[in-house]
């Protein structure tokens, strides 16, 4: 049976992939540090300018990605309290964690669930794994041209939002892609599907379904964290308990909210969602404002999943569940996601966002050709060695300034920087498609169209 003073853990994994406990600060736990780490980031900042679900709106109203993560933590935080109240209830042994750690940990893993995702939305990773799919002699190049392993090709193939989410939080070793370093308990949170993408989980699965947590290059990673947190059981790994909350928060915000923003962008008209509200909602609350009804109905989810999490609770800390909340839950519950269900066939239909998502696949095909292009001659230059690093340097940035096309360097300048490049110059081929796809999942919508234009010198 899993134990909470084994689960809460303050320990984060450094670049030598060994855990290390947190450096204790007067004023802040080190799960409140992951929260700050979260919000003063670039990854969580960037999220402003990119999709939930309807892309590039003119609308200020109309959710993006942060405000949604914002909304997200708040369900997450009422988790948090609930679990404290039912373990000191049923005098469960959680030793000197805190109330405020549980709360901590799920809102900050609730902050950064969609830090990994690229620009318009599921749109993008389907754009993604599309174009990867279609050219993949310029990805991983041809006739052993270069040594691409068979788990970073199922990385790109299969490009995950979830994956890449989970690599900027948990690594150290590059600032410059606003890696977070989070606790091992936060990153166990994030998680909702504990396996890679070579797993058969992924590589038997519908294109569609093939959903991971974590690339090929956050393997060990991932192994010391979930092995140190007693979830690891055999080649297996199980879900973190919170991490069931986390993914709850996430299901019952996005799916009430896209409903009031579908209202407000005139998709869905406003009688049918007060419809599907009412269905969890008391038929007193029939009158109120629909931003009245949404709140309470995201108050009465909230009951409907935790009382699947309470009653499920013995099986949940034997890592014998799988099933996300939403199995179990009343038939109520049931019938409203099912009209959400519908709703959404509508939503996604809709021509402004069938149209944006048609030029996502342009958009971010044309910036990877690019960029694939310039890393393939990048890693082709010849750089002599000299004895002494400061030589060293100066004779990268003179192979680099002299013998790279014109064209890539410039590439180079509105992606990376100069002297990003210079520093890294002698690194492998795989390290810099890993960088790519940090820089291109990283865009917003609207530098990814802005960069796709001055590719094209427009």
């Amino acid at each position: 049976m899993l134990e909470w003073n084994r689960l809460i853990s303050d320990c984060r994994v450094w670049d030598n992939g060994i855990l290390y406990p947190s450096f204790p600060q007067p004023d802040r736990t080190a799960f409140q540090v992951d929260y700050d780490r979260i919000i003063f980031s670039e990854p969580f900042r960037r999220l402003a300018r990119k999709t939930q679900v309807h892309p590039l709106v003119p609308n200020d109203h109309i959710r993006n990605r942060l405000t949604h993560s914002l909304e997200v933590a708040g369900a997450g935080r009422s988790f948090g309290t609930r679990l404290w109240r039912f373990l000191r209830d049923h005098s469960e042994d959680t030793g000197l964690i805190s109330e405020d750690d549980f709360r901590q940990i799920l809102q900050s893993a609730c902050l950064a669930h969609d830090i990994g995702n690229p620009p318009f939305g599921h749109a993008g990773e389907f754009a993604l794994r599309m174009w990867v799919k279609e050219h993949p002699d310029l990805i991983f190049g041809t006739d052993g041209e270069f040594t691409v392993c068979d788990g970073l090709k199922s990385d790109w193939l299969n490009f995950e939002g979830n994956a890449q989410g989970f690599r900027l939080a948990c690594r150290a070793d590059n600032a410059s892609f606003g890696y977070m370093n989070l606790t091992a308990s936060t990153l166990a949170t994030m998680v909702k599907y504990p396996w890679g993408s070579l797993s058969p989980k992924v590589v038997d699965s519908p294109e569609s379904k093939r959903k991971f947590n974590f690339f090929s290059s956050e393997q060990s990673a991932f192994d010391v964290v979930f092995e140190s947190l007693g979830l690891k059981m055999g080649s297996e790994y199980i879900r973190h308990p919170l991490s069931f909350l986390s993914e709850a928060a996430d299901d019952l915000c996005y799916r009430i909210a896209d409903l009031e923003d579908a209202v407000k962008m005139k998709i869905i008209r406003e009688e049918r969602v007060r419809g599907i509200l009412l269905k969890v909602c008391d038929e007193s609350e029939k009158d109120s404002p629909l931003g009245r009804l949404r709140a309470v109905a995201i108050g009465r989810f909230i009951d409907g999943f935790w009382n699947v999490f309470r009653e499920d609770y013995k099986s949940i800390m034997h890592g014998d569940r799988t099933a996300d909340l939403k199995t179990g839950i009343e038939p109520k519950y049931v019938s409203a996601l099912a009209d959400v269900g519908q709703c959404y066939e509508e939503i996604f239909a809709h021509r402004f966002k069938v149209a944006t998502e048609l030029g996502a696949f342009n958009c971010l095909g044309r910036i990877l050709n690019a960029m694939c292009s310039a890393i393939r001659l990048l890693c082709k230059l010849v750089l002599p060695t000299v004895p002494d690093i400061g030589s060293q340097k100066l004779e990268n940035r003179r192979v680099y300034k002299d013998e790279l096309d014109f064209r890539s360097r410039r590439l180079f300048e509105l992606s990376f920087g100069d002297a990003y490049i210079i520093e890294n110059v002698g690194k492998s081929y795989s390290w810099w498609l890993h960088q790519v796809m940090d820089f291109v999942s990283g865009m917003t919508d609207n530098f990814a169209q802005q960069m796709a234009r001055e590719i094209e010198g427009f």
